[in-house]
């Protein structure tokens, strides 16, 4: 699809996220046995709590709470150049996505499944 393909060839981010109720214990984990280090964390909350790992080329990004939080426990978060267009493609293609939402973080994004389920979260950041 050219509206991936074109964002794909810039450095954009890809993130394997999941939500798990053993946050602490995960951070440990990463952290102080496998030495990773961290891109970012965040403390909002009890029920608003993440960190970014580096991960090789990729992130992994933990948040606090249950697996319930998110679709399917876990999905991919994709940085897109244009948002916009992807949108616009991926209706073209009869995906029907749904609407992009302003984020309060400064991303934009929208979720869509893939044919086995897994969910494709692409975001664009907003300057």
């Amino acid at each position: 699809m050219s509206a991936w393909a074109s964002s794909s060839a810039s450095k954009v981010e890809t993130r394997f996220c999941y939500s798990t109720e053993l946050y602490t214990e995960c951070r440990h984990f990463y952290e102080g046995v496998l030495g990773w280090s961290i891109d970012r964390d965040w403390d909002r909350s009890p029920q608003d709590k993440g960190v970014v790992y580096h991960a090789g080329t990729a992130l992994l990004e933990i948040l606090s709470g249950p697996a319930s939080r998110l679709d399917g426990g876990f999905y991919l978060y994709l940085e897109v150049a244009d948002i916009e267009t992807l949108h616009v493609a991926l209706t073209k293609a009869g995906i029907n996505p749904p609407e992009p939402v302003m984020q309060p973080w400064g991303h934009i994004n929208f979720s869509v499944q893939d044919p086995a389920g897994l969910t494709l979260k692409f975001f664009t950041r907003i300057p």
